[in-house]
């Protein structure tokens, strides 16, 4: 019973979603002009550079952190681990939502050969504490919206930042 309440959950969040996610592009689109006809042109530039930033820093991530935790934790091959976990990844990053990846999460754990009892605990508490990306885009939008203010950010500026991105980010 539980499990079945549960999986209807996840079904009203993941329509409620896609409905949010359809609309983002149309608020994306007309708020864009408004922000070059104050800022200038040049703004797209940076923005495309902070973008730019941002997937590099995602790309690094996920190769860098999931492939030694994939081999020192769980034993499996960081290929095996990104071709079973792939659906889940790409879901993850183009809905921006951890919470509407966990039904797809938990098939990927299934076929990556996880216990249900494990990953039925572990996927919804990482879904909830583990935003990486949120971290790194913290880090990456403090640097542009210091550097459009005049401010130059130190090393130790930034070591602090990304300090607090990553606690606020759990």
């Amino acid at each position: 019973l539980v499990r079945d309440m549960v999986t209807s959950a996840y079904a009203v969040v993941e329509r409620l979603m896609e409905f949010i996610i359809s609309l983002s592009p149309i608020g994306v689109f007309t708020y864009m002009p408004w922000v070059v006809a104050t800022q200038g042109a040049e703004i797209l530039g940076s923005l495309a550079l902070v973008i730019l930033c941002a997937y590099i820093g995602y790309i690094l991530h996920a190769v860098l952190v999931y492939s030694v935790s994939a081999k020192a934790f769980a034993g499996i091959s960081p290929v095996k681990f990104f071709k079973n976990a792939s659906a889940a990844m790409i879901f993850a990053f183009t809905s921006t939502s951890s919470a509407a990846t966990i039904p797809l999460s938990m098939e990927c754990s299934e076929d990556l050969g996880a216990e249900n009892d494990i990953s039925s605990f572990v996927i919804p508490l990482g879904a909830t504490i583990n935003m990486d990306g949120t971290a790194i885009m913290q880090v990456i939008a403090t640097v542009f919206i210091a550097g459009c203010a005049g401010y130059t950010v130190t090393p130790g500026q930034l070591v602090v930042v990304a300090l607090l991105a990553l606690l606020a980010s759990v």
